[in-house]
């Protein structure tokens, strides 16, 4: 084998190396595993009215309650600066639908379409969500 054959072997693992890190860089950061989310916003709205949105997402902020994983209040710490929160609705819109968290905290809008209704307010990063009932305008039950 010569001696550029191996020169270049070890460039191509170089560059390759480097092409792995810089993609790392890329990467959206999540909230790990074992975080949890609280959702704070309105319990109601006027048809043409919105509201905050505020994901509070804190690490190792769960446990188990015997099968159940369940929120632990007090316990955690709020997650890196820049982590992603994606929101979702189904009434309305979120505005924005992604925003990175400071201190924990990722802020969005729920804004209403005109339409009545109870908007599902989901909030996700990673492997952990929570969703939140807002009822927009007058909902009226069967009796």
């Amino acid at each position: 084998m010569s001696s550029s054959f191996r020169s270049t072997g070890r460039l191509v693992a170089i560059v390759s190396l480097v092409t792995f890190a810089a993609s790392c860089d890329n990467m959206p950061l999540t909230a790990p595993s074992g975080s949890a989310i609280t959702l704070l916003g309105a319990s109601n709205i006027p048809v043409d009215g919105s509201t905050e949105i505020t994901a509070l997402v804190i690490e190792g902020g769960t446990g188990q309650t015997g099968n159940e994983t369940t929120v632990l209040p007090g316990v955690g710490t709020p997650v890196h600066n820049g982590t992603v929160v994606s929101f979702r609705t189904t009434l309305g819109r979120i505005e924005p639908s992604e925003r990175t968290t400071e201190d924990g905290r990722a802020v969005a809008i729920l804004i209403a379409d005109g339409r009545t209704g109870t908007a599902k307010v989901t909030a996700f990063s990673g492997p952990v969500s929570k969703t939140l009932d807002v009822t927009i305008g007058t909902v009226t039950g069967s009796r």
